[in-house]
């Protein structure tokens, strides 16, 4: 199971409410931010990720929304290592088991 619109965790959800108000006050638009995220902006990075979890603005694309989640987490955005931290702690991603320690 992953992150997906439909069990999202408590603290996607609150970030969805921090994008919507951007989106109010600021404007912000899907394009927007596919245009800074191609730029590697790790703000852009997120909140695009969630976008594409979300299919806001266009057609769901969860795969590569974790994805964009993940590279903004590894640029230390720090709302994508809040929602990569719960969606670990809620058990709604897990971490792949490396060749060798399957073979343990």
């Amino acid at each position: 199971m992953g992150i997906s619109a439909e069990n999202p965790g408590v603290v996607v959800q609150s970030c969805r409410r921090l994008r919507d108000q951007n989106v109010a006050e600021f404007g912000a638009s899907p394009k927007v931010y596919s245009r800074a995220a191609r730029k590697g902006e790790p703000t852009a990075l997120f909140e695009y990720g969630l976008l594409l979890i979300d299919g806001e603005g266009g057609p769901k694309n969860p795969a590569r929304g974790r994805r964009l989640v993940e590279r903004a987490a590894a640029n230390g955005n720090i709302n994508a290592l809040r929602v990569l931290a719960a969606a670990y702690d809620e058990g709604l991603l897990t971490f792949k088991r490396s060749h060798q320690e399957q073979s343990e």
